[in-house]
């Protein structure tokens, strides 16, 4: 297997096998105005612990990483998180033709929403509440290594969480 920052230990896929058949995956609330609070995205996404603290559901100690689809008003400002869960070997043609092995990373989708301005007129996005949620998911046990987002026009954005000790930058997918 490749390596990697972040070690996988191998019982995560026992363990990601176990949390997905008593997960609830938050799709079925997949749009938002985050106007709504986080109460629901706490009940989905975390457990509390034998000290009554606040842990992730699903590997909780994995890494998370965020990737975020900035937007202001037309479209839906979008938001990923997910966490590596271990290495599948996959068989892909080489540019050579030639069929080979390669180990691909397997992920796992935390959370996607789609973020949507309130139905006032002329309202935006709040971007800060983009900014709460981030932190609220840190406060619930989610070790968060890196934000990434698509648009230059998330720069602002990506300063702002750099600038509060998260590690986020630009980058097209």
């Amino acid at each position: 297997a490749p390596q990697n920052d972040h070690p996988l230990p191998s019982q995560w896929s026992a363990r990601r096998l176990y949390h997905e058949r008593e997960s609830i995956h938050p799709y079925s609330a997949a749009t938002t105005t985050l106007v709504d609070g986080h109460q629901l995205l706490k009940e989905m996404l975390a457990d509390k612990d034998k000290n009554g603290d606040w842990r992730p559901r699903v590997n909780p100690d994995a890494p998370r990483f965020i990737h975020l689809d900035p937007s202001f008003t037309a479209d839906r400002f979008g938001f990923c998180m997910a966490h590596p869960t271990g290495y599948e070997a996959t068989p892909t043609r080489g540019r050579d033709g030639v069929m080979q092995v390669e180990d691909k990373v397997c992920c796992y989708l935390d959370l996607m929403l789609q973020i949507k301005r309130p139905d006032e007129p002329g309202s935006e996005i709040p971007w800060t509440s983009v900014e709460q949620l981030v932190d609220f998911l840190t406060e619930l046990g989610f070790s968060i290594v890196l934000i990434t987002m698509d648009s230059p026009q998330g720069r602002f954005l990506c300063q702002r969480f750099n600038d509060r000790g998260y590690f986020a930058e630009i980058l097209s997918v």
